[in-house]
């Protein structure tokens, strides 16, 4: 098999599953048929599968049929439209993903008042939830500040326990979350260590039932994620890049004890994340053996 082909076809493979299923799936391989027998002699397959993954971008569609096929400039053009309209627009929309004026709408909600709603949804979901984000800041890179802005005076409750600052007690909200972090460890002091540090050490955090105090620890994920990007994804594999964090699969997640085993194993988890020898790599090392020693962890 063709090298290239190879490749797109594994990149095909990796996209999250629901996407995966939306644009091969029956119901879009019979589109793709009936445009197929609209125009003889074409074989649209593989150029479907090069949208999905992003190696060739909607309004470089035409050329790249006039080119593989040797079709006229204005039949390449009505194909590119039946092929978007019919086969890629509807397969997006199925799982969530719309066009981009759609989309900022959809993300601008999110960040204003779904982030609950969003971190409860399944890992295949948060994968194109993060490609989505990703891609808009990208296309639109003055929302950027906007969208950290929602997060951080986003009014949704985290938690039925109050939050304690300055001897009054606040709405559990995302944002007093936020706030009672930040009074901590200061504005700019976000990173894996400092997150799991904070869950064991603060007063506010230490009450909270394991099930909030994971949502909490993804909430402060998220804000040092998209806030503090790119440096937020140094040391992790483009193809791990986050905004909103998976779920992890390991019983730290839902077992939060405030001990140096259990923040060692929420390291470990977290660990998996980066590549081995980077800084992040090596400081998060150094932290779970510090922390081993300290808990008498052989």
């Amino acid at each position: 098999m063709n090298s290239y082909i190879a490749e797109c076809l594994e990149k095909f493979q990796d996209l999250p599953q629901p996407l995966k299923e939306a644009v091969g799936g029956f119901e879009t391989c019979l589109k793709i048929k009936e445009i197929e027998d609209r125009h003889q002699g074409i074989v649209l397959g593989f150029a479907v599968i090069l949208l999905a993954i992003g190696e060739i971008e909607a309004d470089k569609f035409p050329e790249y049929l006039q080119a593989r096929f040797d079709l006229k400039d204005e039949e390449a053009k009505i194909i590119a439209q039946e092929v978007i309209e019919e086969v890629i627009t509807p397969a997006f929309k199925a799982i969530g993903i719309v066009d981009n004026e759609e989309f900022q709408g959809d993300v601008v909600d999110i960040f204003k008042k779904d982030i609950i709603k969003t971190l409860d949804l399944d890992n295949d979901s948060l994968k194109i939830v993060n490609q989505g984000i990703f891609k808009f800041v990208a296309d639109n890179p003055e929302m950027e500040d906007r969208l950290a802005d929602y997060l951080r005076n986003n009014q949704e409750l985290l938690s039925r326990d109050k939050v304690e600052h300055d001897g009054r007690m606040m709405p559990g909200t995302i944002e007093n979350w936020l706030g009672d972090y930040i009074s901590h460890y200061g504005s700019d002091n976000f990173d894996e260590i400092s997150i799991i540090q904070y869950l064991a050490s603060s007063p506010n955090a230490n009450k909270l039932e394991a099930p909030i105090k994971n949502k909490l620890r993804r909430v402060l994920r998220l804000y040092y994620n998209f806030v503090f990007f790119p440096e937020s994804m140094e040391g992790v594999p483009v193809e791990n890049w986050e905004v909103f964090p998976l779920h992890l699969l390991k019983s730290s997640a839902v077992d939060l004890e405030d001990n140096e085993n259990s923040q060692a194993q929420q390291l470990r988890d977290a660990l998996q994340r980066y590549v081995k020898g980077s800084l992040e790599y090596k400081a998060i090392s150094e932290e779970i053996e510090r922390l081993e020693k300290k808990g008498g962890q052989s």
